[in-house]
Parts: structure tokens; C-alpha cells; sequence
């Protein structure tokens, strides 16, 4: 029953265009993954209790591990990268749906957790709790794509000469 959820769901996936750059072929199969996880109930939670072992799910990582072979990325990092991606995917829209449910105090509204601690006892934690409870998802998402996508450009720049992903 698992496994024909997991593959609904990456049948809904579309894979990036291969004549988009790596980099661009990394954000839309992330911005995309995100998208149809939050489009069905439970979605990462039920990819992360199940293999990727069936042909919709297979198609979308050999797509992904296409793109950074031709990148030029090294045979050790290329699955390593994969997986980074996927996992910061899954694990964004896994916190990203759950229920943040705060203990209710008297002094405030739930969405004001953070700015009700004691300014002794948690002063960072009181000082940006504006920001921690104003965030927002989008920028959030794009951000930590954005660090991934420095790291792993700066890792294929980084890498040796003549290295080929062939080797």
C-alpha cells in the first residue's frame, strides 16, 4: 500500500529539462518535489518509509544523477549530492506541514511563543523572536537551496583538473 503511494506520488513529479543548466536542473527538481509533496497528504512521510525502489521514483533519480554526471561532479559525490538534495526536500516539507503547537500561556497568543521567554534566561531566543515566528516558508526554502547550490558549485570548481566524472 506504501509503495503505490510513493509511486502515485512520483508520478506526479515532472522531470526538469535536460537543456536547462545543472544548477537550474537542481532548483526545479527541487522547487518541483516540494510542490507535489505538499500537494498530497502525508507525502514525505510516506517517501521516507519507502524505498526508492520502484520505476516512477527510479526515473526521477536517474534524472538527477544524469544531471550531475554531465555536471562533471566526481563518481564518490554525485550520490552524495543526490541524496543532500532529496533529503533537505523531504525534511523542509516534513517540518514545514507538521503542527507547531506552542504551550498556551495566559500572557499571549500562541504566534508569540518566543517573545513571552524570559529575556534572562533565553536572551537570543528572545531577541529574534520576531523572526523566529515571522518566517517565511518561501524564502526559508529558497535560501537553504540556495546555500546547497553554492556548496555544490563551489565543490565541482573546487574539484581537481582533468578529473573526469567518467573515472
Amino acid at each position: 500500500m506504501q509503495h503505490d503511494l510513493a509511486e502515485n506520488i512520483c508520478g506526479k513529479l515532472r522531470l526538469p529539462d535536460p537543456e536547462l543548466s545543472w544548477e537550474a536542473q537542481v532548483l526545479s527538481f527541487a522547487r518541483e518535489y516540494r510542490t507535489v509533496l505538499l500537494s498530497v497528504r502525508d507525502a514525505a512521510e510516506i517517501l521516507l518509509e519507502t524505498p526508492p525502489l520502484l520505476p516512477k521514483r527510479l526515473l526521477f533519480m536517474e534524472s538527477m544523477l544524469r544531471n550531475l554526471v554531465e555536471a562533471g561532479f566526481p563518481p564518490e559525490e554525485i550520490v552524495m549530492a543526490a541524496m543532500l538534495v532529496n533529503d533537505y526536500v523531504l525534511s523542509f516539507v516534513k517540518n514545514e506541514t507538521r503542527d507547531f503547537n506552542p504551550p498556551e500561556e495566559e500572557t499571549g497568543p500562541p504566534n508569540d511563543f518566543f517573545g513571552r521567554l524570559s529575556p534572562e534566561q533565553y536572551p537570543t531566543l528572545f531577541r529574534l523572536a520576531p523572526y523566529l515566528m515571522q518566517i517565511n516558508t518561501e524564502e526559508h526554502f529558497e535560501y537553504g537551496l540556495q546555500m546547497l547550490l553554492g556548496s555544490l558549485r563551489q565543490r565541482l570548481k573546487d574539484k581537481p583538473s582533468g578529473t573526469s566524472s567518467n573515472d
